[in-house]
């Protein structure tokens, strides 16, 4: 946590305010699954400031929906259903790729939360390994595994993570590493 932060400012820099926020981004997450939970929102706020200030708009939603996770952690569903609409209306405005695949994996998340499976964007379920890229697989992935989780189906859960896994080992690909363990120690 310590490295991110003395990190980004040159990161920020040299990408010409790119990048501005990920090292709160970062550090929410940290107190997130650590369970410092109000760590994790004052973190989380600093990360939007600096997002909206430097137009990072995948940040901006990325930070939605881990404000979002907290709220659901603390039992605030009125909060969860905030933090999504904010993704959603965000989306609206700034209708970009990545930023229609976080809506509709944050979507995906709240109704399977809400054990509401059927309302799952449909293309969560039916994308194949082949058709993201390594960074934005993993998030999805994740969703599918959560669901079949859900639908008690705990081999199409670890099918649906084994890619995952060795993006993990040979990619170097941090991101969700957390979950992807839960997941499969919850399958096995």
């Amino acid at each position: 946590e310590q490295t991110v932060h003395q990190a980004t400012p040159w990161m920020v820099k040299a990408l010409n305010g790119g990048m501005g926020g990920v090292d709160s981004l970062f550090s929410a997450e940290a107190a997130f699954y650590t369970y410092r939970l109000e760590d994790a929102r004052r973190y989380a706020y600093k990360a939007l400031y600096d997002a909206k200030l430097n137009r990072q708009h995948d940040l901006v939603c990325n930070t939605h929906y881990l404000l979002a996770r907290i709220a659901s952690f603390r039992g605030s569903i009125e909060e969860v259903m905030e933090e999504i609409n904010e993704i959603s209306d965000y989306v609206a405005a700034h209708p970009h790729e990545v930023l229609i695949e976080i809506r509709d994996t944050a979507l995906g998340w709240m109704h399977i939360k809400m054990g509401d499976l059927d309302q799952l964007p449909h293309w969560l379920l039916t994308v194949k390994d082949n058709e993201q890229a390594s960074l934005k697989y993993g998030r999805v992935r994740l969703i599918c595994a959560y669901y079949w989780s859900m639908k008690q189906d705990y081999i199409k859960m670890l099918s649906a993570l084994d890619q995952l896994h060795g993006l993990f080992l040979t990619s170097g690909i941090r991101a969700d590493r957390l979950p992807l363990f839960i997941f499969r120690a919850i399958g096995y």
